[in-house]
């Protein structure tokens, strides 16, 4: 946002000094949400074939071999938790009903959203002025932000990367996150070789796994085939 935007146009909310930044709250919960949901799994198997796989994640071939066998499945594992996410109810103090977060999406943007259907926002009555008070405490998540839950997974995620915090008033984080994802190039020498490894692992019967154990013994089928491809071509 700054860089797009410039410095100093109040085009994004730095926070101050817990969680690196309080306003980022909700997406820590989310974050969390999603590890519980399904990147755990990931994970651990990352973790196993590095122990026990023979993964080295410093070699290029490794990384790609990663990307071609798992990307896909991991996308789909991400869409089917965000369908579940999106439709599963939320439960609120006082007396108002569970809803889900599609559902109260859909019914906002009829009632308030200025992206609603044409006509129905400027029908309706004027949404009355949210009092927003401290501009700084403004979209801070205050009970979330004292879930022990949630604090514990963010200092499990970002405690190697803390540093000493900038002062309140400061509109700027003491470091940006920041994940390269280089381009690991095809291992293959041609397209002949890169059909001739698909092909072959087509047909094998880990093939199309969708557990962790299938997982694994498709590393290892499709690691040997690789190095064995390789190998000849050279």
């Amino acid at each position: 946002m700054e860089e797009n935007f410039g410095a100093e146009r109040g085009s994004y909310i730095w926070g101050r000094q817990v969680l690196q930044s309080v306003h980022n709250v909700r997406i820590e919960r989310l974050w969390r949400d999603v590890t519980q949901g399904f990147g755990m799994k990931w994970y651990n198997l990352f973790y196993e074939l590095e122990l026990n796989g023979g993964l080295c994640p410093d070699d290029d071939c490794h990384i790609w071999l990663l990307h071609h066998l798992f990307l896909l499945p991991i996308n789909q594992d991400a869409l089917i938790w965000a369908e579940s996410w999106n439709r599963h109810t939320m439960q609120f103090h006082g007396s108002e009903r569970a809803r889900s977060p599609h559902d109260m999406f859909f019914f906002g943007v009829l009632q308030h959203g200025l992206r609603g259907p044409p006509g129905i926002s400027e029908a309706g009555p004027e949404p009355e002025e949210e009092e927003v008070g401290p501009l700084e405490d403004y979209g801070v998540d205050w009970e979330d932000l004292s879930n022990p839950g949630i604090l514990r997974h963010h200092q499990e995620t970002n405690g190697e990367d803390a540093e000493p915090l900038v002062p309140a008033n400061s509109r700027q984080p003491p470091q940006l996150s920041l994940v390269e994802v280089p381009d690991f190039a095809c291992p293959f020498e041609n397209q002949e070789d890169l059909d001739s490894f698909v092909e072959t692992l087509m047909v094998a019967p880990e093939y199309g796994c969708r557990d962790v154990e299938g997982y694994k013994r498709l590393w290892a089928r499709a690691l040997e085939l690789l190095y064995s491809i390789v190998s000849v071509s050279n």
